[in-house]
């Protein structure tokens, strides 16, 4: 079972992934003036997810999970120690946009390493209270990184940032090799999943495409508030770096408030309310694009907070729950090109659009074009019967 070892090395990491978040968009913004910098440092994000993610989900069902971990953390390290090091020749947008490569490289496989790891220790009747901890813990860590990460971009300097950035990651690698090794069952379905590998494909499974669908908006989403929220605030709220922070500090609020309490009620009916959260997070997206002040601002970044995440939540359980603990790196590795491949389009597409017709344009036209696409399904999903059992895909093989 995961414990505290597991949810704090979970916590610092994104900790980590909040003060960069704030930081390294701010500066290109900086350097650029445009929005552009952003989506084109988000497609430069993706490209390494999309060419790793297969083999980092092949490496989570083969190796060690927690020895994975442990080299994101490393790879991190050395990308930020590197920039550093060389800190007068990469201070540029070109330089900024390698650091953002590799550091891609290491989330790739601290992703599949730390999803997976958590599918395979957990049992099925807990995957819904577990992803809510494990969902609230990584808000905690994205809570007090975008907050130090606004302040930092705000009053101190790189050194400051990367050193704290670095720490925490040290920490995330000793607490991920200290984690209780899978369980005899669990080393025996991986074993297994060697011979079976090729037997079963996620993505073929029509089973999971409903728990798929719903899980591509909040990745949309994110994407796009990784490269709009930043000049939504600067522009039409007339915020500075620090207010950047506390919007995405209250959109980590939302966040951790609805993986607790999905945590602590166990809430059963996912697949019933796939289509409608989904609706939500499309729906609190549309008042954030009026939101036209800082009051109104963390308002509207709790709702989103909460509906992602609650979007999230109940998405992978769903799709946790039909996939057999075997296939745990094989599933993660069709989500991570999911993520991937939706960071590069919304920043080959957003980040020039927005700047054409507005940032708050860009929202409304989306997410009213979705609530409309879902309402359809969200009503059918609503008046069908619920399933007797669950089939767990992969076990008949």
């Amino acid at each position: 079972m995961t414990g505290f070892r597991y949810y704090s090395a979970a916590a610092l990491y994104f900790a980590t992934v909040g003060v960069l978040g704030i930081y390294i968009p701010w500066v290109l913004l900086d350097l650029t003036g445009t929005a552009v910098s952003v989506g084109i440092m988000l497609c430069v994000r993706a490209v390494p997810g999309l060419l790793l993610s297969g083999k980092a989900g092949g490496a989570a069902d083969r190796l060690d999970k927690r020895k994975l971990i442990a080299m994101a953390c490393a790879i991190k390290s050395s990308a930020l120690v590197l920039f550093l090091l060389f800190k007068q020749e990469l201070w540029n947008v070109g330089g900024f946009y390698a650091l953002i490569a590799l550091i891609s490289v290491a989330n790739t496989f601290f992703l599949a390493s730390i999803r997976s790891y958590l599918h395979v220790t957990i049992d099925k009747d807990h995957l819904v209270a577990a992803n809510g901890r494990f969902e609230s813990s990584t808000q905690v860590g994205t809570i007090a990184g975008a907050g130090v990460g606004g302040l930092i971009t705000a009053f101190a300097s790189i050194e400051w940032a990367f050193a704290l950035v670095i720490a925490m990651l040290v920490y995330v690698a000793v607490q991920s090799l200290l984690l209780n090794p899978e369980t005899v069952k669990a080393a025996a379905e991986k074993a297994q999943s060697k011979v079976m590998e090729t037997k079963y494909s996620v993505l073929s499974d029509k089973a999971l495409w409903p728990g798929l669908m719903v899980l591509l908006v909040p990745m949309l989403y994110v994407q796009m508030d990784n490269i709009l929220l930043a000049p939504l605030s600067k522009v039409q709220m007339g915020l500075d770096a620090s207010g950047f922070g506390f919007l995405n500090a209250a959109y980590s609020v939302g966040a951790m408030t609805i993986g607790l309490v999905l945590a602590k009620t166990a809430f059963k009916q996912h697949q019933k309310w796939l289509f409608c959260v989904a609706i939500m997070v499309a729906a609190a997206h549309l008042l954030l694009s009026v939101s036209d002040n800082f009051v109104v601002g963390m308002v509207a970044c709790i709702l989103v907070g909460v509906s992602v995440i609650w979007c999230r939540i109940n998405a992978n359980s769903v799709i946790m729950q039909q996939v057999d603990k075997a296939y745990a790196g094989k599933l993660q590795a069709l989500l991570l090109r999911l993520h991937y491949g939706s960071i590069f389009i919304v920043g080959l597409v957003f980040g020039w659009l927005a700047d054409m017709v507005g940032y708050d344009r860009v929202y409304q036209y989306i997410s009213v074009s979705l609530m409309l696409l879902l309402l359809p399904l969200a009503v059918s999903a609503i008046r069908a019967k619920p399933a007797v059992d669950v089939t767990t895909a992969g076990e008949s093989s």
